[in-house]
């Protein structure tokens, strides 16, 4: 039985390791199962053994489907690997038992830990399908096929190259049917299902440790292929006979120079007989056999066909955390001077790190330039010597690694990065498919696990010479808001590869196409996301001034891909309808949602702008004065903390500002509250002075100012987007800040209910007038211990109710009163000095708006139209007498003097 960890001392596993299967125990099964939870780099399935329930679960990049093609290749997004291993069907396995079982939350997507202690902390046991629970996961699936598959005949195959066609012929018309329902087209019910899939490990019965430094025997030895075991590898016969028959793994296998991999077939890149160099080594490590269930004591511990590179040895990179790491931002790849049209070097900005915040290194790197080569990169990884860095990494990528200062300044830069990582700081020599890491770098690339694959073993193509003639390669650099009512339509590209590396076009939907259907009528906010890779056409950039060309052709796949006919998807191949349907879920999308999308009758979304740098922190000091039914729409923000990029730095100069004290304007166009847009609330109902606001901006640019002229004068730099609340907002349904319960605290500080939010975001509540506002327009007190002016002004005047109404009858109030009778006019030179700090002019505004108030009542009474005090008493719009409803001064009723609690 498995080693089963106890309850007090469980390590609950997000399943992102290598399955290490018991070589002692033989395979069991096959066992009725059904899947319990589909995820990129791990399914979970529930069996029975003797009636005692057990949980297995695979990995899909492990698996092949027929023992030839890698699941992967069907499933490249979890909608489509969730209907290919759909829970209504009836499934057998036959499974291996682990080495260790494994705990975890099987409802948790990847095994979310923390999430998983937050709920039972909370008392919380359900998940969205039922308990979530910790499982205990004991087996490895190994054979996997519908419930009436007759498999006895698979191990004859899988060893001796058969041909599955009859298995193949079901499983593609089974694809078919998976493809056409997610297409919302009239499918059948499933039947005949005669496929089969099966792990890495086929039929041999081997076992392997994780990936490791092999001692070699001997090298380059020659031998020949003596057998095919789909989808292992197979056998090796050696020209040096006393080895006798050697297996190899197909994750050691080179083909021209390149690992193998997962996802390409075996049979396609080698055959019985071919000829191959190999390392051969001795089948050992340190705990036991690295490959377990062989008959020799060896085993080739790499193969070579074709042309085999020779490089010199790396020294291995110690391996690091992100908190030991410093952190760089990518500002430009470099082409390679020799001409191969592959980008391999490159220069980024030094940003602020936990390793500067600790002060382990200098806080005036933070800014500098750093250079960088690929072979000094690790990419998921995996070492980036030989490869094209502009199809994984792009300017304004993050990087994590070892600095060392350069002795002489190379233009920019003031360091070398001895070695960076992107993803995953431990060296692996390929790509492993149960990293979580990887699928959620996936997820955030928009892109497949065979197509990085291909790019990070090497077997690929320069980018920019993949294009044809006039097309270029960009990066989707913004969208612009939509205008006059309608949906988002137009945006920037920034070109990254080619002749016209870092000049910028426009883009109009009309010209944007996906495997030739047309996003003309389409919100380009469904269709679209931040910084994702698109090609467009350039021919007539050279005649345009810098970022006035708008191209006239632009496609999200490749140019080279296919189109479908009359717009509709089923006349797509097998493949490209996979890669639709993955191009459709990696924007949150299904068909359906899609049609709705380009028949402009989709939910509307709300403009986001994408996301920049890290944000910065800071305190609403002040807002713009209210305007007759629309109340406060504006305001300022002083820079707490954050730094900002520049995006075109002179040479010698730094590549980061320091915004600290930075003024900032804002719009509530731009204002969010637990993400909800406050484009027609009156933020004075909201914002506290010195509220503390997370923010991103950019610099004004002329043309703003032309656009628009209210723009502050003595403000260089305008708010993108303001939000409070746990995280940036987001225009989707899986946005956190819609269900952090935190809100209805929050609201309640400033007086407010759920009901009474809900219509300042729909633009109707009554809007506070000047009189109720003070000096710097804010109706709310700031909130306590924030260091604003309330603050200080309780610590001077007391915190008892008796001595609060010292705004009007207080010692600071008698002083202003006495110099403002006494003084000789304007130009008295005491009006000068009268008003000394913020409490002073908080009290002077609230005496001055109260006695203009007067004033008009008095002239109302003197004029005869009986609406001010006279014998008829007030008219309907006049207020009541008491001071406490007039609101220029601390409404005790609304919030409890300035405390505000």
């Amino acid at each position: 039985m498995p080693k089963t960890p106890s309850s007090s001392n469980a390590r609950f596993d997000k399943f992102e390791k290598f399955p290490t299967i018991n070589p002692a125990v033989k395979p069991l099964g096959p066992f009725p199962a059904k899947v319990h939870t589909v995820n990129s780099n791990a399914v979970f399935f529930t069996f029975n053994i003797w009636d005692k329930p057990h949980v297995a679960y695979m990995v899909p990049g492990r698996m092949y489907v027929n023992g030839i093609n890698n699941l992967l290749n069907y499933g490249k997004s979890n909608q489509l690997l969730s209907s290919i291993l759909s829970k209504d069907l009836d499934f057998k396995i036959t499974v291996r038992e682990l080495t260790d079982a494994r705990n975890g939350y099987l409802n948790a997507s990847r095994g979310d830990e923390d999430s998983a202690n937050k709920k039972k902390a909370n008392g919380d046991s359900k998940g969205k399908e039922g308990a979530d629970v910790p499982v205990l996961v004991s087996h490895y699936v190994t054979l996997l096929s519908p419930i009436d598959y007759n498999d006895k005949f698979i191990g004859n195959g899988l060893n001796n190259c058969g041909k599955f066609h009859n298995e193949e012929h079901s499983f593609m018309k089974y694809l078919e049917q998976v493809h056409r329902k997610l297409l919302d087209s009239p499918v059948e019910t499933p039947k005949d299902l005669t496929w089969f899939i099966v792990s890495e490990f086929g039929d041999t019965g081997y076992t392997l440790k994780q990936p490791m430094d092999p001692v070699d025997v001997e090298k380059g030895v020659t031998a020949r292929i003596q057998e095919i075991h789909h989808p292992f590898g197979g056998i090796l016969e050696p020209s040096n006979k006393k080895y006798g028959s050697i297996p190899f793994y197909r994750m050691n296998l080179f083909v021209d120079g390149g690992i193998l991999g997962f996802t390409p077939r075996l049979d396609q890149h080698i055959k019985v007989g071919d000829t191959v160099v190999c390392n051969i080594a001795k089948n050992q490590t340190d705990d036991g056999e690295y490959m377990s269930g062989i008959s020799g004591q060896h085993y080739a511990s790499a193969v070579y066909k074709g042309n085999v590179e020779e490089r010199e040895p790396r020294e291995k990179p110690v391996k690091r955390t992100f908190d030991e790491s410093h952190k760089f931002q990518i500002f430009q790849l470099n082409e390679d001077p020799s001409g191969s049209g592959a980008y391999t070097s490159g220069i980024a900005v030094i940003q602020m790190s936990t390793l500067i915040k600790s002060e382990n290194a200098s806080a005036n790197m933070v800014g500098e330039f750093c250079k960088f080569s690929n072979k000094d990169v690790y990419y998921l990884g995996i070492n980036m010597e030989g490869k094209d860095l502009s199809h994984v990494l792009k300017p304004g990528d993050s990087l994590f690694g070892q600095l060392a200062m350069l002795p002489v300044k190379e233009q920019r830069a003031q360091y070398v990065v001895k070695v960076a990582f992107h993803g995953r700081y431990e060296p692996t020599p390929y790509i492993l498919p149960e990293s979580g890491i990887v699928h959620r770098t996936l997820e955030k690339r928009y892109g497949d696990f065979a197509a990085l694959e291909k790019v990070l073993l090497r077997k690929v193509e320069p980018r920019v010479k993949t294009l044809p003639p006039q097309m270029a390669y960009g990066r989707l650099q913004s969208l612009e808001p939509a205008e006059n009512k309608e949906t988002v339509s137009k945006g920037t590209i920034r070109i990254l590869t080619g002749p016209h590396k870092g000049f910028t076009v426009k883009v109009n939907r009309a010209k944007i196409s996906v495997f030739g259907i047309s996003l003309n009528t389409c919100d380009l906010l469904y269709c679209m996301q931040a910084y994702e890779d698109i090609y467009c056409e350039v021919g007539g950039i050279e005649d345009y001034d810098e970022g006035q060309y708008v191209t006239q052709f632009c496609t999200m796949v490749h140019p080279s891909r296919k189109v479908c006919e009359n717009e509709d998807p089923l006349t797509l191949s097998a493949e490209d309808k996979t890669d639709f349907l993955a191009w459709l879920h990696s924007r949150g999308l299904d068909y359906a949602m899609f049609k709705r999308v380009k028949a402009k009758t989709a939910p509307f979304k709300y403009f986001i702008p994408f996301p920049q740098d890290a944000p910065l922190i800071g305190r609403v000091v002040s807002l713009d004065p209210v305007r007759p039914k629309m109340g406060a729409s504006a305001g300022t923000i002083i820079v707490d903390s954050g730094l900002m990029n520049i995006d075109n730095p002179p040479i010698g100069g730094l590549g980061v500002k320091d915004m600290k004290a930075e003024k900032v304007t804002f719009h509530r166009a731009n204002f969010w509250v637990f993400g909800r847009k406050m484009a027609k609330a009156d933020l004075t109902y909201l914002v506290q002075a010195n509220q503390r606001v997370m923010f991103e901006c950019s610099k004004i640019t002329a043309q703003e100012r032309e656009l628009y002229p209210n723009l502050p004068q003595n403000m260089e730099y305008r708010a993108t987007i303001v939000w409070v609340g746990p995280t940036r907002p987001r225009n989707d349904r899986d946005d956190p800040n819609r269900n952090d319960v935190s809100i209805f605290d929050w609201l309640s500080k400033r007086g407010l209910n759920i009901q009474m939010f809900n219509k300042l975001v729909e633009g109707t509540m009554a809007p506070h007038t000047p009189m109720e506002l003070d000096h710097r327009n804010f109706f709310l007190p700031p909130e306590k211990g924030s260091g604003g002016p309330a603050d200080s002004l309780m610590a001077t005047l007391g915190n008892s109710p008796e001595t609060m109404p010292v705004l009007r009858h207080g010692p600071v109030i008698a002083h202003i009163l006495d110099t403002a009778i006494t003084c000789t006019g304007p130009t008295d030179p005491r009006l000068y000095h009268l008003l000394e700090d913020d409490n002073m002019a908080q009290a002077a505004h609230h005496v001055s708006e109260a006695l203009k108030f007067a004033i008009r009542y008095y002239r109302e009474k003197s004029s005869g139209l009986g609406g001010g005090y006279g014998p008829r008493g007030p008219g309907p719009m006049a207020p009541k007498r008491g001071f406490e409803t007039f609101k220029g001064g601390p409404n005790k009723k609304a919030r409890g003097g300035y405390g505000f609690l």
